[in-house]
């Protein structure tokens, strides 16, 4: 993994102003904590990171790449946000598929992802039961699972 730099990111919602001039530099291998206040813009600033929203001004490079404007899927980096973000219409196994789907595996590179998420977060016995289905520890323990099948460089957590 490469150092991570954020320089300049401003990020604006309407008259709000989330983000202004953000400089902040990660070093390979280390971990970060952003503490702040309700409306502080620590959602909006990891979102920037991970390639799901765009900063209004500024940039972000993973090492000496810019990937500012890299699509999420392309940038190594899993978020997982407060909400979980897993689809309620999908099975436990349907959603870690579809977290696979954009890295276009083939189908033996992708079972083997799907059996290491049974055995790493003992999903297995919950693989065709829905969000609605599950325990607040099952989906936290199902959400995670679908950060890390794509086997992430870096885990954004929300």
């Amino acid at each position: 993994m490469h150092s991570i730099t954020i320089k300049g990111v401003s990020k604006s919602f309407g008259k709000v102003h989330a983000l202004t001039d953000i400089y902040l530099e990660i070093e390979a291998g280390k971990r970060l904590v952003l503490i702040g206040g309700s409306g502080a813009g620590k959602t909006t600033l990891l979102r920037i990171l991970a390639g799901l929203e765009l900063p209004d001004q500024g940039s972000i490079f993973c090492g000496d790449t810019d990937i500012t404007r890299v699509p999420a899927h392309q940038r190594g980096i899993a978020m997982l946000s407060q909400d979980y973000a897993i689809y309620p219409h999908l099975t436990v196994e349907r959603n870690l598929l579809a977290a696979l789907e954009p890295l276009r595996l083939n189908h033996q590179d992708r079972n083997e992802r799907i059996e290491s998420a049974w055995s790493w977060f003992g999903l297995l016995p919950l693989r065709d039961r829905r969000p609605a289905q599950l325990s607040g520890g099952q989906m936290q323990r199902a959400a995670l699972a679908k950060a890390l099948v794509r086997r992430p460089q870096m885990l954004v957590l929300d």
